[in-house]
């Protein structure tokens, strides 16, 4: 299963979320390929679906956005962080 993570530079919420992604992974006995895509400007964000950062796309759909991907997109710092649950949820 392939899985994008799209951040800023130095976002420091990665190492929580791989680590949550492999828990996710492991529960669900599924393999994974996590790629890390660095995101400049707000072009950037609008076009690869991303949502703030830290934002995890998994089958190219954002694990935690609810406008169905038409937000513009955004390179904003994400507070929020997708749980182990949610994350099983969407794999």
């Amino acid at each position: 299963m392939q899985v994008d993570l799209l951040v800023v530079l130095d976002c420091p919420n990665v190492p929580v979320v791989r680590r949550r992604l492999l828990e996710a992974a492991s529960i669900l006995h599924t393999p994974i390929e996590i790629t890390e895509r660095e995101i400049a400007d707000p072009h950037q964000a609008a076009t690869s679906g991303m949502h703030g950062s830290l934002t995890v796309l998994i089958n190219r759909a954002d694990v935690l956005d609810s406008s169905g991907g038409n937000d513009g997109g955004s390179i904003s710092c994400r507070l929020a962080l997708p749980t182990v649950e949610q994350l099983v949820e969407a794999m």
